[in-house]
Order: C-alpha cells, then structure tokens, then sequence
C-alpha cells in the first residue's frame, strides 16, 4: 500500500476519487490547510497524490514547507500536460524519435519510446499573409502557401500524432497556441486511472514552452512557461523540482467603470506590479475586483504575467 493510500477517498456524487490534500496538511498541523494560499493548495495536493514512492517523513517535510511558508529544499512537481508550440515541441519530439532510433539499433523495441505525460502540440505562428483580406479566399490561399512552404516539417508533425502514444497535435490554421489551451485543451479538472484501475479527479496543471503559457491561469489552472529540456523531462514523467515560490496576493476591489476595457486594467496592474518587484513569484488576484472579472479579462491579466515579471498570474 502507497504511503498516500489513507488519503484517497470517494468524492461525494461521482463515481471517481480523489486524494485529499486537506487532510494530510491537517494531520500535521490541525488547521493548517485553511491557512494555505491557493497556489499552495495544488502543489500540496499534487504531493499527495503524485509522490507515493516516498516514506511518510519525506511526504510531511514537502508538506511542511507549504504549511511554514519555507523554500529551504526541494519538493517535486508533476505537472498533468505539457504544451508546445511547433519550434520547441518539434525538436523535443525529434530527441524522442532519435531515441527511437537507438533503441533500434541496439535490438530495443522503438514502440515503447513515448511521452509518459500528456504532450499537447500546436502548430502557432506560422502563417504568413501573402494574400490580402480584400480576396475573399484568401484564408485558403494562405494556408496552401503555408502547407507548401512547411512541407517537411509538417509530415514529421503529423507523423508524431500516429507514431507517438500521449502525443496530439493540433494543426496549423486552428488558432494561437494559448488561446487554443484555454478554451479547447484546459478539462480545469483531470480525470485518470490509477495503478489499481480507478478514476481518480485532480487538478489540471501545466508546463508550456512559451512564457505566456500562464494564459491559462485565468482558469484558476496552474500554468507557467518552461524551456524545451524541462519540457521534455516532463514530458517523460520526470517531476519538475521546485523550492516554494514567493506568493503575492493582489486584492482587486470594486467594479470597473463604463469605457474601462481589460488592456486598461492589464496596463495599470502591470505598472503597479512591476513597482512591486513580483519577479519570479506566483501572484494570486482576489476579492469582489476578482470575481466581477469575466474570463476573457482574467485571461487578459494572466496573459501579461511576463510583462510583469511573475512566474504565473
């Protein structure tokens, strides 16, 4: 039995599980968990669910530097998904498929070389306009241009999503990579079966090769922008070591007035954060401001968390 076995529990009206975060916090520090910022919350249930190969002492001294705010070692993240955009995403899959090769050359099976992790690819950015908006075909045009000039490129592309276990591929012509994340690839809650069979329930989270990939923040999603090698030991099941970030808590209060648009706010709060040094910290938004937001402004001020220096927003 997994040291976090205890903690899985049914969750109330579904057929699934879940592992309890609340729970295992609680039963090192009574309280504890109410006290947790929203960000320590995920990682904290990550650890619980994710991190069974651990003894109880390793498990509650993870824990314990979310419970006492503390950055003195390293703890493993899990990330759900990983998200690439073509040029990055390409040439992690081009290492898989090298790998493949090696294997087979050593008498391997090359079948069993994939992405442990669900690895979404998307083919962002690539169109250049060479037919105006006055040529009513003109999305056509462009996209045969596209396929023609992108000819190789684009068969190694799709013969990853046929070859590849994990792996979709979301083609040219559908969109930008984040705007593509937030309202298609996002399920906000994961569902997947366990060593034993069950369904288990859990936050989704998410590395991308591209620093607005914390865009998706809006939906309460934790998501943040990595480098092709961290996406790639993700992408082979390999955590992501972390020390606790620096978490900042910004309170938005009131409503926005008449003729206020969302790149107002964004540029006003990217001003104020940027006076407020948030490098590298995980800024959580939160109050009646917050919650009047619709989810295009939200996703408007996560999309700008690089502009303002954090890490996810």
């Amino acid at each position: 039995m997994s040291t976090n076995t205890p903690f899985r529990k049914p969750l109330p009206g579904t057929s699934l599980q879940y592992y309890d975060a609340r729970a295992a916090v609680d039963a090192i520090q009574p309280g504890a968990y109410d006290k947790l910022p929203y960000t320590s919350r995920i990682l904290a249930e990550n650890l619980v669910n994710r991190a069974r190969d651990v003894d109880t002492e390793t498990l509650n001294s993870w824990l314990g530097q979310l419970i006492n705010r503390k950055s003195d070692i390293d703890f493993p993240w899990f990330p759900a998904r990983v998200v690439c955009h073509d040029i990055l995403g390409q040439t992690a899959l081009v290492d898989l498929a090298g790998l493949r090769d090696a294997i087979a050359e050593k008498g391997g099976d090359p079948s069993k070389v994939n992405p442990v992790v669900q690895t979404q690819l998307i083919v962002d950015h690539s169109l250049a306009v060479e037919c105006g908006g006055d040529d009513p075909n003109a999305f056509d045009k462009n996209r045969e241009i596209e396929d023609r000039r992108n000819e190789d490129r684009f068969h190694f592309i799709n013969w990853t999503k046929t070859a590849f276990e994990n792996v979709d591929v979301i083609p040219a012509g559908n969109g930008i990579m984040h705007q593509i994340n937030l309202e298609k690839m996002s399920p906000v809650v994961q569902v997947r079966a366990d060593a034993d069979g069950t369904q288990i329930a859990f936050p989704d989270t998410c590395v991308g090769t591209d620093s607005h990939t914390p865009h998706v923040d809006a939906l309460g999603v934790i998501s943040v922008g990595v480098g092709g090698l961290e996406a790639e030991t993700v992408m082979l099941g390999r955590p992501s070591m972390m020390r606790l970030p620096d978490i900042v808590g910004v309170e938005l209060t009131g409503h926005y007035q008449p003729g206020i648009t969302a790149t107002d706010i964004v540029l006003a709060l990217t001003e104020f954060l940027r006076q407020q040094r948030v490098v590298g910290a995980y800024v959580e938004f939160y109050g009646e401001g917050a919650a009047s937001l619709s989810i295009g402004d939200r996703a408007t001020i996560s999309n700008m968390t690089p502009e303002y220096g954090a890490t996810a927003g």
